[in-house]
């Protein structure tokens, strides 16, 4: 005889209300343990790669490659508004023909290191849960050879990643889904903050939208 499904009544699953509001609390501890200052710096590098014309390129793993990508959106079209220069991005994640062709020619530590193509006063942002994706820490390298200022968005302050970054945004869990969450977060954090400095507004007198 088959084996039946186990019988999942409510009072047997951790998808209770007071284990959801745990799970919230505990997303929200870690985005608040974000380096405020960190984020600041960032939002800086940002605005000096716009109005130096210059560009930003992302990339990433898995979940961190769909980060890459949406934080890029983000970047390129919310953030410098309808009516100002749009800023420059690229995400080098969403070419994925390509990327597969150098995995399958060049090896997968070569993928991101293979497409960057940057210079000074270009931006180039790395996104890895663990740090220590070889293929993230190779395009970060060379994206600083290159002459870029380089970002890490790590959930690890002592990850190899952090060594070849100029400016490390580290949520400090073992739990990628927790890492992911506050990542996602503060690349709108930088977004918003990004399009008040180009407007020259305070944040603040948007809060509630």
């Amino acid at each position: 005889m088959a084996d039946q499904p186990p019988d999942l009544r409510a009072r047997d699953s951790a998808a209770t209300e007071h284990g959801v509001a745990q799970e919230l609390r505990r997303h929200s501890r870690h985005i608040l343990e974000l380096s405020a200052d960190a984020l600041v710096r960032y939002v800086h590098s940002l605005l000096s790669t716009w109005q130096a014309a210059g560009s930003v390129t992302l990339f990433g793993n898995g979940g961190s490659a769909a980060t890459a990508s949406h934080h890029a959106a983000d970047l390129a079209n919310g953030a410098t508004g309808h009516t100002m220069r749009p800023m420059a991005c690229v995400s080098l994640t969403d070419n994925v023909p390509l990327l597969t062709a150098i995995a399958n020619d060049h090896g997968f530590e070569s993928t991101f290191a293979t497409l960057v193509r940057i210079h000074r006063p270009d931006l180039a942002v790395a996104f890895s849960v663990s740090g220590q994706s070889p293929n993230v820490i190779a395009g970060l390298a060379a994206a600083r050879q290159l002459g870029a200022s380089c970002v890490a968005f790590t959930g690890s302050e002592t990850a190899l990643l952090t060594d070849v970054a100029d400016i490390v945004i580290c949520c400090r869990s073992v739990e990628p889904g927790a890492v992911e969450a506050a990542h996602d977060a503060a690349a709108h954090v930088a977004a918003r903050l990004l399009r008040a400095s180009i407007d020259g507004k305070d944040p603040r007198d948007n809060a509630q939208s």
